[in-house]
C-alpha cells in the first residue's frame, strides 16, 4: 500500500470515527439543543468559510507573483490553517460552555475536533512525506 492510498485512507477512517462519536454525542441532546445548534453555529460557519476562501485568494495570488518560494508559502498557508482550525473549534467550545449545553456534548465535541486536527495534520504530514 503507497504512502498516499494509506495517508488517505487513515483520513477517512478518523473522519468516519469522529463522526460516529458526533452522532452519539448527538442522541443526548434534547430537540430544543439540537435546534439550538443549527442557529448558534451559522454565522460561524459563514465567517470559517469566508475565512478559508480569503487564505486561498492570497495563497494562489502569492502563488502566481512568484515573490515567495513554493515550499515555504504551502508551509505558512498549510500553519495558518491548522491555527485558524484551533481557533474556531476553541471559539465552537466556548460557545457551547456559554450556552450551557451539557458537559458530555462537549467533551465529544472536543474529541471530534482533536480528530479532525489529527487527521489533517496526518495526512498533510503523510503527503508531503511522499
Amino acid at each position: 500500500m503507497s504512502k498516499y492510498t494509506l495517508s488517505v485512507f487513515l483520513f477517512l477512517l478518523l473522519i468516519f470515527v469522529g463522526r460516529f462519536i458526533q452522532e452519539k454525542a448527538m442522541k443526548k441532546l434534547n430537540q430544543e439543543q439540537k435546534a439550538s445548534l443549527v442557529s448558534l453555529f451559522s454565522k460561524d460557519r459563514l465567517f470559517q468559510f469566508g475565512f478559508i476562501i480569503l487564505a486561498l485568494v492570497i495563497f494562489y495570488a502569492l502563488h502566481n507573483v512568484e515573490s515567495i518560494p513554493s515550499q515555504p508559502l504551502f508551509y505558512g498557508f498549510v500553519s495558518t490553517m491548522i491555527v485558524a482550525q484551533l481557533i474556531f473549534s476553541w471559539l465552537a467550545i466556548q460557545k457551547l460552555q456559554k450556552n450551557h449545553f451539557p458537559q458530555e456534548f462537549i467533551k465529544s465535541f472536543v474529541g471530534v475536533s482533536v480528530l479532525r486536527f489529527i487527521s489533517v495534520v496526518g495526512i498533510l504530514i503523510l503527503i508531503t512525506s511522499l
